[in-house]
């Protein structure tokens, strides 16, 4: 026989503690219509808002459009969040993410050291990397210096993990 103890919540409760996920859900569903992307789009009554440059030495154009981009809804319902929740407050809630960052750092560069290395040898990206500089048909040659870089990377990884699994 276990002794368990928990605590009961009310529907009220539950429904309350996953609002900040129907928030993220609302604003990101608001980033991706159609409407809303056309405000930040050439002619749209934000278009302004948006930086288009040339990459330096290059003939590429590029634009940055931080307001438009989904990774702002999210800022936008955290802050709706910190903004509608009683017990939250800016201090507060950079204390906790300061503290998520401690104990997560080591999976987060992780993920994104993986996911980088992914993208390194896509043969999407390596297409796009050769006609973006003029040199259709060195494919193969990027292709051979990309995977020298990505197993001297993966071996870095496998010592790092392997150290870090002695530490933590």
């Amino acid at each position: 026989e276990h002794d368990l103890e928990y605590e009961k919540h009310t529907a009220k409760d539950i429904i309350k503690a996953w609002s900040p996920f129907y928030l993220l859900t609302l604003f990101i569903l608001i980033w991706s219509l159609p409407a809303f992307k056309g405000l930040f789009a050439e002619g749209g009554a934000l278009s302004s808002l948006v930086a288009n440059f040339t990459i330096p030495g290059s003939e590429i154009n590029m634009s940055l459009d931080i307001i438009g981009a989904t990774g702002s809804a999210l800022l936008v319902a955290v802050i709706v969040t910190i903004l509608t929740t009683k017990n939250m407050t800016f201090q507060t809630s950079g204390r906790l993410l300061k503290e998520t960052v401690k104990a997560f750092w080591v999976p987060i560069i992780m993920i994104c050291a993986i996911i980088g290395i992914a993208k390194l040898v896509s043969p999407q990206s390596i297409a796009i990397a050769t006609a973006a500089v003029g040199q259709q048909g060195k494919e193969s040659t990027l292709t051979k210096m990309t995977l020298k870089y990505s197993l001297g990377f993966l071996v870095f990884v496998c010592i790092w993990t392997f150290i870090l699994s002695l530490i933590l």
